[in-house]
């Protein structure tokens, strides 16, 4: 739900949405449910156009689609115009540099980038999203997080391979955002930024010192607080940027 909201807010009705496997799959759920897929079109690399990319063990397929290309024609549309992309990812490091390629050591953990590049470095808006914790144990009480088994973060000194460069998404002065289920942060000239926290979460305490203070705050020091639905579902709704 958090990953929704921040999609809403930056993007039009109208946007080219390219969507990735797993988490973002929840994402272009959220969206339609919120009566919203008439007013984007989204895509898969497999060449459907449109409608609601199927999810699972069924992704590359789709309900409804517009229309049906083939990868080489999606590619080619893409490198004209890409409004953003939904993506997973392994880890990333304070840079902004994302891995999705190399899971460990050895051939068997080494499963390739994919169109990932392209949809990624095309993109004017990038959401990338995963779990803030490597097998961590968190719960929600009263419409607030807990976290009751802390594990390593994916937030890492150095990822084990740059599948997306933060500098170059810098210099092509795209809009970069990485969420977590405990915030999310946005790629900026200072480095990654916390913009949104959700309740329950102590900044200090599970963000930053994990991190080993990597993550800055805005030089306001206020972090903004995720709204209550993004927690409960209760009342969740979902509209897009103004154009």
């Amino acid at each position: 739900r958090l990953a929704a909201t921040i999609f809403a807010e930056q993007i039009s009705k109208g946007g080219l949405i390219n969507i990735g496997i797993g988490l973002p799959e929840e994402v272009c759920r959220l969206v339609c449910e919120a009566g919203l897929s008439r007013d984007v079109r989204f895509f898969s690399e497999s060449g459907v156009m449109g409608g609601l990319p199927a999810p699972g063990v069924w992704f590359g397929a789709g309900v409804c689609p517009e229309e049906m290309i083939s990868s080489a024609q999606v590619f080619h549309r893409v490198y004209e115009h890409l409004d953003a992309s939904i993506l997973g990812m392994l880890e990333f490091d304070a840079k902004g540099n994302v891995n999705v390629s190399k899971r460990g050591e050895g051939p068997i953990n080494y499963v390739g980038p994919g169109g990932f590049i392209d949809f990624s470095s095309t993109a004017r808006n990038v959401f990338f999203v995963c779990s803030w914790m490597v097998h961590g144990g968190m719960v929600i009480e009263n419409g607030k997080l807990k976290i009751v088994k802390q594990n390593p973060i994916k937030l890492v000194d150095k990822i084990a391979e740059i599948t997306f460069s933060g500098k170059h998404a810098l210099e092509r002065k795209q809009n970069i955002f990485y969420i977590t289920n405990v915030g999310a942060f946005k790629l900026t000239e200072r480095g990654l930024e916390l913009i949104r926290v959700v309740p329950g979460v102590d900044i200090r305490r599970d963000i930053l010192e994990p991190s080993n203070n990597a993550i800055l705050v805005p030089e306001s020091g206020d972090v903004p607080v995720a709204d209550a639905s993004i927690m409960t579902g209760k009342n969740f709704a979902l509209k897009l940027k103004s154009t």
